[in-house]
């Protein structure tokens, strides 16, 4: 729902609401049985903006909040059908607030804002009798506060538009102390992340353009990937896997450029597009199996593997898009 309060601002309100009961969730082939179990899900958004125009800024405001709710029921026990239970309960909570301002100077732009987000997890675990036992991964609480400014600089009759760009982060991450979970130490950190980009296109004739992007992002390790613990069913011969959280974790981060050139002339009805590009990651967040000799349970059960989340030293990605397009309108143009 939208209204217009006066001649420069906007508000608009939307809100959802979703609900599923009983949806069928197959088990993971991994694990070599039925599992089968059933989800209900319940999940809610709510999003206020307003928007205001003026000559030389273009103001934006937003508060949003969601909330999501999951109830997995376990109907099987390795292949054999058991009465149902509730045996996972999660949620998870998300709110935030963006302002952002762009402002005219005038044929160029300067874009400057604050994002922040908070994200809340909390998670429960069940036997069959109701009771709680320990669940996959502690409650935490991910919040990030980020403040960007982005230029978009046009020169030589916009021949050349050269865009500009610097964010910083700062991330906090909250990994909770979690009843009957005592797999790992709770905590508290906040890491900043300093992100730059620039991109600039040039047009070499009417409808060619080269254009180039380089840009530096991240991404934070979730708290399974932290301080996570799970330990699959035994198998005939009493043994397990488990797989659990790495408390050093570090953000994995990388640097990407791309570099192509792009055809467009509406009056052909063709377009085309060819870009080179590369990414370079540091610390990539991956997983590392090992097979322990001798290794039991506290329950007496074999662990065949332990899997644990662990930073690679770094790894490449290239590659080549080429992408081509006819717009038939064009034939009656």
């Amino acid at each position: 729902m939208g209204y217009q309060l006066g001649e420069h601002w906007h508000v608009d309100v939307r809100g959802e609401r979703f609900v599923a009961r009983n949806v069928q969730s197959p088990n993971d082939i991994f694990y070599g049985d039925l599992g089968n179990t059933t989800k209900d899900i319940e999940r809610q958004n709510l999003d206020l903006s307003a928007t205001g125009d003026y000559a030389n800024h273009q103001l934006f405001v937003r508060g949003y909040t969601s909330k999501e709710s999951n109830n997995n029921n376990t109907l099987y026990s390795g292949n054999n059908a058991i009465a149902p239970y509730r045996s996972f309960q999660s949620q998870y909570i998300w709110k935030g607030i963006q302002v952002k301002d762009v402002i005219k100077l005038g044929r160029q732009s300067i874009t400057v804002g604050v994002d922040h987000n908070e994200a809340t997890s909390n998670s429960l675990r069940f036997n069959a009798t109701g009771a709680n036992i320990a669940p996959f991964n502690p409650n935490y609480e991910l919040n990030t506060t980020g403040i960007y400014a982005q230029g978009q600089l046009s020169f030589l009759a916009d021949r050349l538009i050269i865009t500009p760009g610097v964010r910083y982060d700062f991330i906090t991450y909250n990994v909770k102390a979690t009843e009957l979970l005592t797999t790992f130490n709770p905590g508290k950190t906040t890491n900043p992340f300093f992100s730059p980009s620039l991109g600039a296109q040039f047009e070499l004739v009417p409808g060619l353009r080269a254009h180039a992007t380089i840009g530096r992002a991240y991404v934070t390790p979730d708290a399974y990937n932290v301080a996570g613990y799970s330990q699959t069913t035994p198998n005939a011969n009493r043994q397990v896997s488990i797989t659990q959280g790495n408390a050093d974790l570090k953000n994995e981060s990388s640097v990407t450029w791309d570099a192509g050139l792009r055809y467009n002339l509406p009056a052909s009805g063709f377009s085309a597009d060819a870009t080179f590009f590369s990414t370079q990651v540091q610390n990539r967040i991956t997983t590392r199996t090992t097979n322990p000799a001798n290794e039991t349970t506290p329950e007496g059960y074999r662990v065949a593997s332990r899997t644990t989340y662990v930073n690679a030293n770094d790894s490449r990605i290239r590659g080549l898009e080429v992408e081509a397009g006819y717009d038939f309108g064009a034939l009656t143009d």
